[in-house]
């Protein structure tokens, strides 16, 4: 199956769309930095998330034992800002899913890109921290059957 895969401008935005199944090595090397960045967002977003989450459950907590209107109000506000975290971590996500990187993990950040190696399909591997990609593994195999190129 084909994916939309953008190239990189100066400014680390991505256009020109391209159409392609599998990336090659230097490519998917060209998407590093721009995955370092889109991850970086990613975890401000999570954190924030997760940071909602509990500060929701504590208000929800607080609602329980005082009935306080006030502490609903604050309770259904922090409800909505968690919802729009959430859709701004998932439109982070899908913006490297669109151009055919497999989102594989948030913590750690993992992704795989659809490689031909020798003919056969398999997935060059990257994990955040990496500076480039410099594994492989077979489609069905993920983190754990990582080989080195």
């Amino acid at each position: 199956m084909a994916v939309d895969r953008n190239s990189a401008s100066s400014q680390g935005q991505w256009h020109n769309f391209m159409t392609y199944s599998h990336f090659e090595l230097s490519e998917a090397q060209k998407l590093v930095p721009w995955l370092t960045e889109r991850f970086e967002e990613i975890s401000i977003a999570h954190t924030a998330s997760t940071e909602l989450s509990t500060e929701i459950h504590h208000s929800t907590n607080q609602i329980r034992s005082n009935g306080h209107s006030h502490s609903n109000q604050a309770a259904s506000k922090l409800h909505r800002i968690s919802e729009l975290m959430d859709k701004l971590l998932v439109n982070q996500i899908r913006s490297i899913e669109k151009i055919g990187v497999h989102v594989k993990g948030i913590e750690p950040f993992l992704v795989d890109f659809p490689f031909l190696r020798n003919g056969h399909e398999v997935y060059l591997c990257w994990k955040q921290g990496e500076t480039e990609i410099t594994h492989w593994h077979e489609t069905g195999d993920g983190f754990a059957g990582r080989q080195p190129l």
